[in-house]
């Protein structure tokens, strides 16, 4: 298995999970919450775990790491891949800095991120 093929079958287990919790989560919401008032939408996350896809995937020391579309502009996720044996596992997972993705490149003093451009998700 590569990595692509590994955060692919990942990618695609998020959408099943993120579909089954829309379910299970309808009759919560239509019992507790007003029709007119939805905090919480879970068919917008099945839309966004549907709409995620791989951008970059770099080679790096510690195993692999895969930059995706994550949430959307501003928000793109960058996994860390271990590989074992015959398998992988996710071992880190940052978000994309709103902040600094918002402005000319990352930017040193920048609270959210320390400077780096992702911070832990």
């Amino acid at each position: 298995m590569t990595p692509e093929q590994f955060l692919s079958d990942y990618l695609a287990a998020q959408v099943r999970a993120q579909e089954q919790w829309a379910e299970f989560f309808g009759p919560v919401q239509s019992t507790f919450f007003r029709s007119e008032f939805r905090p919480f939408d879970p068919g917008k996350n099945v839309e966004r775990a549907r709409q995620e896809q791989i951008l970059k995937i770099t080679e790096i020391a510690s195993g692999t790491e895969i930059v995706t579309t994550g949430h959307g502009e501003h928000h793109r996720l960058r996994y860390e891949l271990r590989r074992h044996e015959d398998d992988y596992s996710i071992d880190g997972l940052e978000m994309e800095c709103g902040v600094c993705s918002r402005s000319s490149g990352v930017r040193a003093q920048c609270k959210i991120c320390g400077g780096t451009g992702w911070r832990p998700f």
